[in-house]
């Protein structure tokens, strides 16, 4: 009887054996390194000593409003809990030059920010402004923004919506949602933005916008849909997003309430877009120091303009 030497495969590919031996190989591999990961996470993490405090800067003037709402900010230790309130700075020397005119801002305790004391004094459209801010620890930041000239409607938001009654069929917002604003020289971008103005208050606004008597037994709810619950910005009550032209339709998904909601329109300088694009504009905000425009050593932020334009509106419910 002959005797059949099986030949060794010529094909690239692995014998079963050769394929099973480097899988067991792969997995104590993976094993060993598990077992080390876990042995070292036993030991003492070395202490962290290299934290270096920096500073924030955050202002925003909005043409014809007065000048408030500047907020300094040293950054928390990372071994320590966050709290905005308690890491304001409330003492610094704020000052904002205009012309040949300096205002100086204090620290307005009930709104938690700085503020000119003067609310008769407006933003001006197309002007420089300059600000100047010094810590008592010697530390200063600068920065200065000219004001946009001031947006209009051309076609304004309608003062009463329905929402769609089938949201599983959203009609075209075309006619119904479609916005026009005036161009502002030098801006190309637009930020536009939907805010719920009272988020439990319903039937109790029907005389004022829908000419009927009151109904106190209806109150305002959320509009409910799947995909939102989970995001980062979930809780909160305006929604804003960013725009190319000069008219757009504003979309039913912009709406996160019934009933009282204000629509505004920004023709911001490149601070604010650059700002509202780094932080405001991704669901992982993250800040590029390289397009900040506060300067000086420590010190992070923006200090931007706006013009704006706002519409009330209300926003009907499709079902009780």
């Amino acid at each position: 009887m002959k005797t059949v030497l099986h030949q060794p495969c010529q094909t690239p590919c692995r014998t079963i054996y050769q394929t099973l031996r480097q899988t067991l190989r792969r997995a104590l591999c993976a094993a060993s390194f598990l077992l080390a990961l876990a042995a070292s996470s036993c030991e003492t993490l070395p202490a962290i000593q290299d934290y270096i405090e920096a500073y924030s800067v955050q202002g925003f003037l909005i043409v014809g409003e007065p000048v408030r709402g500047l907020i300094i900010a040293k950054t928390g230790d990372i071994r320590d809990t966050f709290r905005l309130e308690g890491n304001l700075i409330r003492n610094a020397d704020v000052r904002i030059a205009v012309g040949s005119r300096v205002l100086r801002l204090r620290f307005d305790e009930a709104a938690q920010h700085y503020a000119f004391a003067d609310t008769t004094v407006k933003v001006l459209p197309d002007t420089v402004y300059s600000l100047q801010v010094r810590l008592d620890n010697g530390k200063e930041f600068t920065g200065k923004t000219r004001t946009p000239r001031q947006v209009e409607w051309v076609r304004p938001p309608r003062p009463i919506l329905q929402y769609p009654l089938d949201t599983a069929r959203l009609p075209s917002t075309a006619d119904t949602l479609l916005v026009v604003w005036s161009q502002v020289d030098n801006i190309s971008e637009y930020i536009i933005g939907i805010r719920c103005a009272d988020t439990v208050g319903y039937g109790i606004h029907f005389p004022k916008y829908l000419g009927r008597p009151a109904d106190t037994t209806q109150r305002n709810r959320r509009i409910t849909r799947f995909f939102e619950s989970q995001l980062p910005r979930y809780p909160e009550v305006a929604r804003y997003g960013l725009r190319v032209g000069t008219s757009s339709p504003i979309v039913w998904t912009g709406f996160k309430w019934f009933g009282i909601n204000d629509i505004v329109l920004y023709a911001a300088d490149a601070n604010w877009l650059n700002w509202f694009k780094m932080v405001n504009f991704a669901g992982n905000p993250r800040y590029n120091p390289l397009l900040g425009s506060i300067k000086g050593d420590g010190g992070y932020g923006v200090f931007g303009s706006a013009s704006a334009v706002r519409q009330r509106v209300f926003l009907l419910k499709n079902q009780p």
